[in-house]
This record gives C-alpha cells, structure tokens and sequence, in this order.
C-alpha cells in the first residue's frame, strides 16, 4: 500500500475512547511493534448463555479411548496439540485439548477454563461444519470428565505457507508451477475454495494470512485457525458466534480490514474474507503485508485508507486492479464474492502468457520506434522496418490469439500499425499501407482517410501508367502484326523480281516507278482494313502502320522531284532505297533492336543498287528476304516466349472482323 504518513491523526478519524482501548488492548495482547502479524482475539466473554447451552447439550463422552496419545506437536494461546495413534483405525491424528490454566495469571481461573473450552469447541464446531478437501477434517469431538474439550482431527505434515512462499526451490518441491507467482496464485486460489465452502455455510473467517495456511508433502492446502471466526446465519444451536454482534477490533491488524477495527456500524461479512484475501494477495505481488508498519497509529491509518499501491515494477495491470478491488476501502466495492475473486484470478493465469507475449512484443515496438525516430531517412531503413513491425505485430496477434481482451495487445497492435502506415505513406506505397490499416479494428478516421486518398491517387497512377505501356506493349497485337509483316515482306521480296522482268520488256519511267507505289499502298490499304483491330490497339502497332504509310507516301514526291530534276528513273529508285533505310533504321531505335537485321541489309542494299545499278532489283528483293527472315524469327521467339507453341495468329470474330487473340 502507499507509504503511511506518521502525522496521519488517527484520533481525529475514529472515536477517541475506541482508539485509546484499542491501542491499550492491542499493547495489553503483545501486540508489540514487531508484532503486526500477531491474531488480536475479540475480548473475553463474560457470559454467553446460547454457548453454554450447546455445550449442555453435547454431553459428556470421552473420544480418547482407543487414542494412543504420543508427543506435544503443537502450542497456541488457549489449546495444545499432540500426535496419537488411532487404534481402532491405525492411523495418526492430531488430538487437541486445553492448556492447563495458569492461576497465578488469571483473576479468576474458573472463568478462564470456561471461556477457554467455549472457544476452542467453537473452533471445532466452525471447522466440522465445512466439509472441504482444503479444510482439517475434523473426526470426532467430546468431553473428558472434567467437560474439557477433547478434538480429534487429521494429522497434517507440512509446512506454513508464510516460511515458504518467498522460496521458489521450496514451492517447486511441493508444486510443479513453472515460477514463484504461479506456485502462490494456485494456492490462493485454492485458499479462495475453501472460503468459498466456509461462505455457502454462512461462516466467515475472519484471519486469513499466510501463516494460517499449511502445504501438505504433496502440496495439499490447508486453511487453519478458525478460532475467530463468525457466523452470519443463526442457527438458534448457540454454537457459533454472530457477526452481527462483532462490534469490537479482532484480526491480523497487517491484513485487517476496515470494519474489523470496530468501533462504527459496519459489520464483517463475507466481503470482509474477500479483502483478506486481497491482502494476502498484496504479500504475493507486493513482497509484503499491506499494513505492515511499526506503530498502531500507522497500521490504523493505513487500514483505514486501504488505497490501492501504485504501480511497482513489473506488476500487471491486471493483477493490480485485482488487488486494488478487493481490497477497497468499502465493502460493497469488493469483489461481490470470493469465486468472484477466484474467477479474476484464474482468468490473470491464463492471461499471463498472452502478456508474456505482450511484453516481447512491446520491446519490439520500442525498437520500431526508436529506429524510426533516429533515422535520416525511413525509406531507407524500410527493410528493417518492416522486420521489426512484422515481428512486433505477430507478437501482438498471438498475444490476442491467448487472450482476445488483451488492452495492451489491442493498443500496442494499433499503435505499431499507425507508425509503419505513416512509413509506407512517406514512402508513396498505398497498397501496403492499406494491408497493415486491415489489421486495425477500428482505425482513426484521420488515418483511415490518408490511406484511402493514398490508395486513390495511387489507383490512378497505376491506371495512368498502364495506359502508356499498354500503348508500348511491343507484344500486344504482336501475331497479326508478325503475319501482316509476313506478307508484306513476301509481297516486297517479289514484287521487285516482277519489277525487274517488266522493265526489261516494257522499260521504266517515273510515271511507272509511282504506278508501282499506289500498287503497294492499295495492298497496304486491303492488309489494314483485315486486321485494322490489332493493328490500332497499341502505339507500337499505329507507329509501325504510320512508319510504312509515310514510308510510301514519300516516295511519291521523291519521284517528283527527282522527275523534275531529270534524275532517271532507275537512280531515283536507288533514292528511294536511301528513304526504306531511314524508315528502317527509326524504327530500328524506337522499337527495338530486333530489326537490326534488316537496317543493315537496307545498308548493303542501298550502296550495292549504288555500285551495280542493273542489278538493283534484285538487292531490294535479296534486302526483303531479309526482312522476312527478320520477321519471322522474332515473331516465332515472342509467340514462344507467350507460351511455347504457335497458336493460330488470329481468329475471326462475330460480325466479320479479324483480331489479333
């Protein structure tokens, strides 16, 4: 709990009388300043006729027949406990009985030894009552002939839990928990079953601690010292005491809560074992009991505030706020029950390894952080980024796999994902951004909108570029474009052969030569309108339909003017050849160098037609063979590239038309 101020006026808070008789009281019990964990009993009673009576009526019967009574193993305040066989069953038990009186220490020894015997038969009355494995059993109970009480029980070998439950190799030898938390949460827990038990039976305990709680050999446990405790249902037997009547300071004052101090209306009640069992949670997570200070006025004062410790170390949120609850100041806060209680602790067992996987994942995160933080620029850490928010984030997610309410998972995933959306944002990658903001259940709408008018503009730029490279896809169109320059290089390889034969019978003028020309443009004309649908889709394909219709429609003033001239017609058709290889060699930079080939065959064309003019026809048709072969060896490495075989090079349509597939 929070450090206790030596000023803090208890006085002012609570009755004077009461403060004055219970600090009395408590220095007159040895309750000294070394003393806090010291049980504080309620104050003797003077006479309790309802208690008698039970006692009337349990008669007189000595259970010690048959007992083989062995050594002294145990003392308290009012009763003795020793070891003794069980004849009749052969088996040890533990036997408890009355000290012998100290009359030089009582004013009125007679009335001790009965207050004494009521007390310790209501112990035993209390703790037969509840029958639960993490409760004594109680075997048999009677009275010797001098009516003092005589309890039989089971015999338990073991240890208290306070001497061990800071000692991790002690707990491991009793229970197989992997850490010291784990081992002291599975006994609280079970401590919480059996006051659980006690509660359906309507008794409250009253001094729950450490101290009262055993550990078996085989980590059984044990909840002891029902000697104070209440009972919040009147049986009308006189057996129990009422909590209704517990007016008075009774209690551990180090786990005490509120309404033990006494001294106002408030009166124990179950939740009264829940903030108990808070406290002993406290000594669990908080390495002590949480009014454990040196003076009364100080234990006083912190019970009285009863605020919930701020965050020490590593201790969860979650087992913090269990803490906190249960021991709230006021009872109607608390947990509503101890399986209340219980539940919250066992749903923090199975949360442990989802936070485990929180804190790797944490760790990550701030390293995320820090090399976003520190680098000049994130683009070029991006790698590393992503290796870093891809583990965090798995951490995350399987955090939330174990516990799918984990706070700190939900946060930290979305925390993570909001830092690397804003690097993939910064990095102009909308796509990936819009993949991690899927991971965010309900993303910031500020966030939210950047990604999506990232995606947008990157939606557009996509569009915007695979516009162009659809028009310079060179495949596109590719098989009819490579079948349509299949017959025109067939077409140009023999045309100039005919060429050749009819100008040796009928000669050659200009007005020929352009003949010619309208001839190869009316089957350029004829070839485009089959295939105009491949031939228009791409820019490639329009540049190449372009290239070969200015290619013949210079010519046509070519011949003009060198008719003009008084060029002759065959040299202007070596002019002519010097055009095809300017076309060639245009189209050779923009589309490729796959028509390498034929630029150079042009080149060889152009200079022999130069040297052997009579026989020019015969280079140009040579040049197209070239062109051909030129053709269809990259036609047949794309078609192969495509997919391995030569489908047919095109496929009429409904409606009559012929496109490329």
């Amino acid at each position: 709990m929070a450090d206790i101020d030596d000023e803090f006026d208890v006085q002012a808070t609570l009755p004077a009388d009461w403060a004055r008789t219970m600090e009395a009281r408590w220095s007159v019990q040895g309750v000294t300043l070394q003393l806090a964990n010291h049980t504080i009993q309620p104050s003797p009673i003077t006479h309790d006729s309802r208690g008698q009576s039970a006692i009337g009526r349990l008669g007189t019967r000595d259970v010690s027949d048959g007992l083989e009574i062995d050594r002294t193993i145990g003392e308290g305040g009012m009763g003795i406990v020793r070891l003794a066989t069980q004849q009749s069953l052969g088996r040890k038990v533990a036997v408890k009985t009355l000290r012998p009186p100290d009359s030089s220490a009582e004013k009125d020894p007679r009335r001790a030894v009965t207050q004494a015997r009521l007390r310790l038969l209501r112990e035993a009355w209390m703790t037969g009552a509840i029958e639960h494995p993490n409760v004594i059993p109680i075997y048999d109970l009677g009275l010797d002939a001098d009516r003092s009480p005589i309890i039989v029980m089971k015999h338990i070998e073991g240890k208290t839990w306070d001497s061990i439950m800071g000692d991790l190799t002690a707990m491991r030898a009793l229970l197989s928990h992997r850490d010291l938390l784990e081992c002291n949460l599975r006994i609280l827990i079970q401590v919480c079953q059996a006051v659980a038990a006690a509660h359906a039976r309507g008794v409250i305990h009253r001094d729950l601690k450490p101290e009262n709680v055993m550990i078996g050999p085989h980590g059984e446990v044990y909840v002891l010292d029902w000697g104070i405790a209440l009972s919040v249902v009147d049986d009308a037997t006189g057996r129990f005491p009422l909590a209704r009547d517990a007016s008075e300071m009774a209690g551990t004052p180090a786990y005490m809560a509120p309404e033990m101090l006494g001294g106002g209306k408030a009166r124990p009640d179950e939740r009264t074992d829940v903030y108990l069992l808070g406290a002993i949670l406290h000594h669990i997570v908080y390495g002590r009991a949480p009014h454990d200070y040196p003076d009364f006025n100080q234990v006083v004062a912190s019970i009285l505030r009863s605020e919930p410790p701020s965050r020490v170390g590593d201790v969860p949120d979650e087992l913090a706020s269990i803490v906190a609850c249960a021991m709230h100041r006021s009872q109607a806060a608390r947990h509503a029950s101890v399986d209340a209680l219980r539940n919250a602790l066992e749903a923090f067992l199975l949360h442990r390894d989802s936070l485990a996987l929180t804190d790797e994942a944490l760790d990550r995160e701030a390293e995320l952080e820090r090399v976003i933080q520190n680098a000049g620029d994130v683009l070029v850490e991006r790698s590393r980024l992503h290796g870093l928010f891809g583990a965090c984030r798995f951490g995350f997610k399987e955090a939330l796999r174990t516990w799918p309410e984990n706070p700190q998972a939900k946060r930290g995933l979305v925390r993570a994902a909001e830092r690397m959306i804003k690097v993939e944002l910064a990095a102009k990658s909308a796509s990936t951004a819009e993949a991690i903001l899927a991971d965010i259940p309900e993303p910031p709408a500020a966030l939210a909108l950047a990604v999506a008018e990232a995606k947008a503009h990157e939606e557009k730029e996509r569009a915007r570029l695979a516009a162009i490279e659809k028009q310079v896809d060179f495949d596109a169109g590719g098989r009819t474009r490579t079948v349509v320059g299949l017959m025109l290089a067939t077409s140009w390889s023999v045309f100039p052969l005919v060429a050749w034969r009819l100008e040796a019978t009928f000669g050659t003028s200009h007005l020929k030569l352009v003949g010619g020309v309208l001839t190869q443009m009316l089957l350029l004309g004829v070839i485009f309108a089959w295939a105009r649908d491949s031939l228009t889709k791409t820019g490639v394909n329009r540049q190449l339909v372009l290239a070969v219709l200015i290619l013949f429609t210079a010519m046509l003033p070519v011949i003009a003017a060198c008719s003009i001239l008084g060029i002759p017609a065959d040299q202007t058709l070596i002019v002519c050849i010097g055009i095809w290889l300017a076309v060639t060699m245009q189209q050779m930079v923009a589309l490729g160098w796959q028509l390498a080939p034929t630029a150079v065959a042009n080149v060889l064309m152009l200079f022999t037609s130069a040297v052997w003019p009579e026989l020019r026809y015969l280079w140009i048709s040579l040049g197209n063979v070239v062109l051909f072969l030129n053709l269809f060896i990259v036609g047949r490495d794309r078609l192969r590239r495509a997919d391995g075989r030569f489908p047919t090079p095109w496929r009429r349509k409904p409606g009559g038309k012929w496109t490329d597939p």
